[in-house]
This record gives structure tokens, C-alpha cells and sequence, in this order.
């Protein structure tokens, strides 16, 4: 799991999903577009 990655399962939040990723920084964003089109690859099952 990437640094900027958390999982999220067992405390609350207010969102979807099991993962949270957080960018803060261009580097960030490059390093998190594979998951992000992964994620939207899997909309509607």
C-alpha cells in the first residue's frame, strides 16, 4: 500500500470505499492515477 494510503474499513468516515489516499503534492496525483483509473474502471461492476 502506498504512503499516502490509509484503509479505512474498521473507523468511521463519510465515504465509500476502504481506502483513503490523500495528494498533496503533483507527485501525489502521478502516483495515485493508476488506482483512480482502476476505480473508475470498476463503476457499475
Amino acid at each position: 500500500m502506498p504512503q499516502q494510503a490509509r484503509d479505512v474499513r474498521n473507523i468511521g468516515h463519510f465515504a465509500t470505499g476502504d481506502l483513503e489516499y490523500s495528494i498533496k503534492s503533483y507527485e501525489d496525483f502521478e502516483m495515485a492515477k493508476p488506482f483512480i483509473n482502476q476505480s473508475l474502471k470498476n463503476i457499475g461492476g
